[in-house]
């Protein structure tokens, strides 16, 4: 069986549970997993259904899977060490990236925790959702720079939830996920690797003619490349153009990961799904 890397996944352990991703009924505003599962024609999986870390490598194993990337997202009750638990819990079977919210904290704070998780720590990059944030921001903004510097200076690779629904009732424009701002820094930042969860959705042709002009820019649509309007443009990009710069990504719990693995398979030339399920991680992490 091939082996897998998955770019995004947040696994059912202690603290993770307390996401909102992880909810299965509906929320106000939100809808629940069994809502989502229903209107794309998904099963819950017992991972999920029985919060079980057993489960949830058993679904791993099952479809191929030997490396996951868990990006933190920081909430009330979840935090980077909860993520450092998970990494000493089983070395080496997850990438962490710590998570930062950089107009919340301020740059300071976030200079530390770059330092103390990801300079000093188990950790393996930085994390940040500029539309998620309590107060969105841009990422092109250069009260960023600073911080991008310090990722650029110590090889550090950045992720950003670029891109997807925004889960509230006052969202900002999609202006917020324009590619543009990507490109912005890319430029001033060419040495700094940068991946794209969700990967500008939905501005799908942009995102991946930013992606095929700066080397420093991967895309992971993860569950977007699967039955989304304009999901095409991902698949197209990833059997051709893209091929060495998509990322695989489940969206666990948001996807199952058979089911997205299966339906990545189902999109992808036979000669490029080396590249798009581990080889175009390997370099982007650099492992």
């Amino acid at each position: 069986m091939q082996e897998i890397m998955d770019f995004r996944c947040r696994p059912p352990f202690g603290n993770f549970l307390r996401d909102w991703i992880f909810c299965l009924e509906d929320m106000p505003g939100n809808p629940g997993l069994k809502t989502k599962f229903s209107r794309m024609g998904m099963e819950l999986p017992p991972s999920l259904l029985k919060r079980s870390m057993q489960e949830f490598f058993r679904e791993n194993e099952a479809c191929g899977i030997v490396h996951s990337v868990v990006p933190l997202r920081v909430l009330p009750g979840l935090d980077n060490d909860d993520l450092a638990a998970l990494l000493q819990a089983w070395p080496g079977r997850f990438t962490g990236f710590a998570g930062i919210q950089p107009f919340e904290s301020g740059m300071r704070s976030c200079l530390e925790t770059i330092r103390r998780f990801v300079v000093h720590g188990p950790c393996s990059g930085v994390y940040m959702e500029p539309g998620l944030d309590p107060h969105p921001w841009q990422a092109d903004d250069e009260a960023l720079f600073p911080l991008y510097q310090a990722c650029q200076d110590a090889d550090i690779p950045v992720c950003l939830l670029f891109g997807g629904v925004f889960h509230r009732r006052n969202a900002p424009d999609y202006d917020l996920y324009s590619p543009r701002r990507i490109e912005h820094v890319a430029r001033r930042f060419p040495g700094l690797r940068l991946a794209l969860s969700h990967a500008c959705w939905p501005w799908t042709a942009h995102a991946c003619a930013v992606a095929m002009n700066w080397e420093n820019v991967w895309l992971s649509p993860d569950g977007f490349m699967i039955d989304h309007p304009g999901s095409q443009d991902y698949v197209t990009a990833a059997n051709y153009r893209l091929q060495d710069k998509i990322l695989f990504g489940s969206l666990y719990p948001s996807v199952p990961l058979g089911y997205a693995v299966e339906k990545y398979r189902s999109l992808l030339r036979e000669e490029v799904q080396h590249k798009i399920f581990f080889q175009n991680m390997k370099n982007f992490l650099k492992l």
